[in-house]
């Protein structure tokens, strides 16, 4: 395994994982990272879509340990969005492994796929 995929190893979680997070933990930021289309097929209840509004709030006011789960189609473009809050230095970052298509198999399969 190459030092990049052991580092992406690390920025993931699992759906499982965040589905336990989920629960009780007020905090946590869940932020869609998809376009626009692609939110209105389907999306994660509570989740902020990503916008450059958004972004602009985040690294003004956010607090920097501010808990951050990032997702996408399948866990790629949320792995390059993590990587970005980390480097603005967020602590406390996380991507969905296998994004919302993940999610869709294994926590919610009420969900579209698509």
């Amino acid at each position: 395994m190459n030092v990049s995929s052991v580092e992406d190893a690390g920025l993931q979680i699992s759906p499982g994982e965040l589905a336990e997070l989920r629960q009780g933990h007020e905090e946590l930021k869940l932020l869609d990272v998809r376009e626009a289309e692609e939110q209105e097929v389907v999306r994660i209840e509570g989740a902020l879509p990503v916008s450059q509004t958004l972004v602009d709030d985040m690294l003004a006011s956010w607090p920097r340990n501010t808990p951050i789960v990032t997702y996408c189609h399948h866990g790629i473009r949320s792995l390059d969005a993590a990587r970005f809050f980390i480097e603005k230095g967020f602590t406390n970052v996380k991507s969905l492994a296998g994004g919302i298509d993940a999610w869709a198999i294994q926590i919610d399969n009420t969900l579209p796929r698509y």
